[in-house]
């Protein structure tokens, strides 16, 4: 019986039809999902950053001039420059060596001088630029500054407490802005003798290193403007230090719509637009602009919308052919399928044998998809890697900027007590010891960080509070900055057999996550308890971490296991965490990791064996 051609023509126009309506959903899928993706990633990923690094960059700029004030108070604070005020018989010489060592050790420093209370240089050590060496400016050199504007205002101070800053200019030589340009900071205190002001002290900062530092901030585009708007910072350099080299492009010219709430506000945000004001007390009212290249991106996303509707337009109409003949051929194999139906037993044998092949094959297909879930498996493995890496990047700096800065100061103390000619042999052996300390603590921390994430999956002996306390060199640092308390009750030091280095990365993943939930609920007294005890009855080891933040919400405890399941998703959580920590326990080390609420926090119960004892049972129960 043949099959009416009315029928098949019918069959293939709607598959054709099919064809296309999918293929205009798809188009309108695909533009709302990448610019609703754009978006999201934008607003989730740098708002919150953009803000925090504009903070700590208008610090930086504050910290970094309030450095060199304090220098010029530690030097008028001296007694070899109390010796030269009282002693004009004095020679000299300790106190060039003072103010030259103060401008070698500091690149920063362009010039520091000390002026009589006439106006007249009396010291002056000065570098040509900013990466020379500092040269001595001798007597037939030295010049009366009398009439120069600073001079005039830091005489003026009547309370020798106060400091007077300068604007951020370029160096003037001769008369001309010296070329290439170099921003300078100057800052001035008086000087006093028994309460009589006999001058001042002045500094001349070279300001190129800081402002290169924050115009090199990935990301951002970084500006830097005074309170008319002139650009001191700008990203094309033609238009930096608008105002010194007259080439009148202002922030008005710049951001047209927004420069006036920029300018009147100490502080702005607006779609991709931040700024802050420096509080250098020098008049200026410098602020500093961040423009998110993000939010460019954005823009250059929609601008090319239009675009994008056009390629996928054309590739529609491209796979219109590829379509009717897909569908012609699709007609074709119905009507082979309707013959087919007219002869059961023939299909019937067919879907035999087809079965009959499906179990020839079904082991090696089996095992391809085993070898997939662990390839797939190895890569949350390494994500998880990866994002743990950071945060104990993140520690390790941590716990390095003590050990630096005491070495830092008791190598100045050392330096200062030589110039000063006060050496003792007990106070630098003290101070070389101190150093030896703080530097072994430093090799410490990278082997610490070293050892913790080795590649090999290396069995052997240890004990609970081993892997307990390996993870707290990684954390405690900063688990002390943040004052959570740790309470320890060890009941178990017995040695046995596991996976060590994998058992101190869960432990480190659990104790990371119980102290962000203590910070972000901001709980009173934090704490952490860590113990250790055996269940002699199972020769089961266990390892307990207990916190006081408040337990595991109830309609989530079943899904905090489950892979990419996040509550940190606002701070970029990987959700694999949890999820890897179970798969190390329970697939690695044959145990079991377990979460439950106490009456004050989460609990996180490890389940270890003896991995040695249990090999020998897996083996005994194969040979059998």
């Amino acid at each position: 019986m043949g099959i009416p051609l009315c029928n098949l023509n019918t069959f293939k126009y709607k598959l054709l039809l099919s064809y296309i309506v999918y293929g205009l959903i798809l188009i309108v899928v695909a533009l709302y999902a990448v610019n609703s993706v754009s978006e999201a990633d934008i607003r989730e990923h740098y708002v919150e950053n953009t803000l925090q690094n504009l903070t700590e960059q208008t610090a930086h700029i504050k910290q970094h001039a309030g450095s060199f004030e304090k220098k010029l108070f530690a030097l008028r604070d001296t007694e070899v420059f109390k010796k030269y005020l009282n002693d004009d018989t004095r020679p000299d010489t300790d106190i060039i060596e003072l103010f030259s060592y103060i401008v070698y050790t500091s690149k920063d420093i362009m010039q520091l001088r000390y002026l009589d209370k006439a106006g007249f240089e009396k010291v002056r050590v000065d570098r040509a630029a900013c990466d020379s060496d500092p040269e001595l400016i001798p007597n037939n050199r030295l010049q009366n500054k009398s009439n120069r504007y600073y001079f005039k205002k830091i005489m003026q101070l009547d309370d020798e407490k106060k400091s007077w800053y300068s604007k951020i200019d370029l160096n003037i030589e001769h008369g001309q802005i010296e070329k290439p340009v170099r921003p300078v900071l100057r800052i001035g205190i008086p000087v006093f003798v028994k309460n009589e002001k006999v001058g001042i002290l002045i500094v001349n900062i070279c300001m190129k290193y800081i402002l290169d530092e924050i115009s090199n901030l990935p990301v951002y585009n970084t500006y830097l403007i005074d309170k008319d708007g002139d650009f001191l910072l700008h990203p094309q350099e033609k238009y930096s230090w608008s105002k010194y080299l007259n080439t009148k492009y202002t922030l008005k010219d710049h951001f047209k719509d927004r420069y006036q709430k920029i300018l009147n506000s100490d502080e702005y945000i607006n779609e991709g637009l931040y700024s802050k004001l420096i509080d250098l007390d020098n008049g200026e009212n410098i602020k500093m602009i961040f423009e998110s290249e993000a939010y460019k991106a954005q823009e250059h996303v929609q601008e090319h919308v239009d675009e994008m509707i056009l390629i996928m337009l054309l590739l529609l109409l491209l796979s219109i052919p590829m379509a009717f003949a897909f569908s012609s051929k699709f007609s074709r194999l119905k009507e082979e399928v309707d013959i087919l139906n007219a002869s059961l037993e023939s299909t019937v044998f067919e879907k035999t044998h087809k079965l009959q092949m499906l179990n020839i094959t079904l082991e090696q297909r089996v095992e391809e998809e085993v070898c997939k879930n662990r390839e797939k498996e190895k890569q949350m493995l390494f994500q998880s890697r990866l994002a743990q890496m950071g945060e104990m990047i993140s520690m390790i700096a941590h716990q390095w900027r003590q050990p630096l800065s005491a070495i830092s100061l008791t190598t100045g103390a050392m330096k200062l007590d030589i110039i000063m000619d006060k050496y003792k042999k007990e106070f630098f052996e003290e101070s070389l010891d101190k150093i030896s300390g703080y530097s072994q603590h430093l090799s410490s921390t990278i082997d610490d960080f070293r050892n913790f994430f080795k590649d090999n999956k290396e069995k052997k002996e240890t004990t609970l509070g081993d892997i307990f306390e390996g993870s707290l060199s990684i954390i405690e640092s900063s688990l002390n900055s943040n004052n959570i308390k740790l309470v320890k009750n060890y009941k178990c030091d017995e040695v046995f057999i596991s996976y060590p280095n994998e058992l101190k990365q869960v432990v480190l993943n659990i104790l990371k996550n119980a102290e962000d939930a203590l910070l972000e609920r901001n709980i009173k007294n934090p704490t952490i308890y860590l113990n250790t005890y055996k269940q002699e009855e199972d020769s089961i080891y266990i390892l307990e971490i207990d916190d006081n933040a408040g337990g595991i919400p109830k309609d989530i405890m079943n899904e905090i296991f489950m892979p990419y399941f996040s509550t940190k998703k606002n701070k970029e959580g990987t959700g694999l965490g949890l999820y890897m920590s179970k798969i190390i326990i329970e697939e690695h080390c044959h145990g079991k990791l377990t979460a439950t609420n106490s009456d004050e926090g989460a609990v996180f119960i490890i389940e270890l064996i003896n991995v040695e004892a249990d090999d020998d049972v897996m083996r005994d129960e194969n040979s059998e």
